[in-house]
């Protein structure tokens, strides 16, 4: 009867770690999905060879002002701020 207890006390820890587990996984998804959102804003200058990266896509900069830099795709674009 020991023996029993012992491993419904063991399956127990481990269906709670699991689900833990889940929970963060589902929390860390949630987290990168956001993340894909990120953009880049210059309220003021942007100088001409600034590299900018966003998720591994490089930018090379000309010299602008008041921009929003957005990954769409495969490239970084440009959104101008009134």
């Amino acid at each position: 009867m020991e023996m029993y207890l012992k491993i419904e006390k063991a399956i127990y820890t481990k269906e709670r770690e699991m689900e833990n587990i889940l929970r963060q996984k589902h929390d860390l998804l949630e987290e990168i999905q956001n993340s894909k959102a990120a953009c880049v804003e210059i309220t003021d200058i942007l100088y001409e060879g600034v590299t900018v990266e966003i998720d591994g896509i490089k930018y090379q900069a000309q010299k602008t002002k008041g921009v929003t830099l957005r990954k769409n795709g495969s490239i970084i674009e440009e959104v101008y701020v009134k």
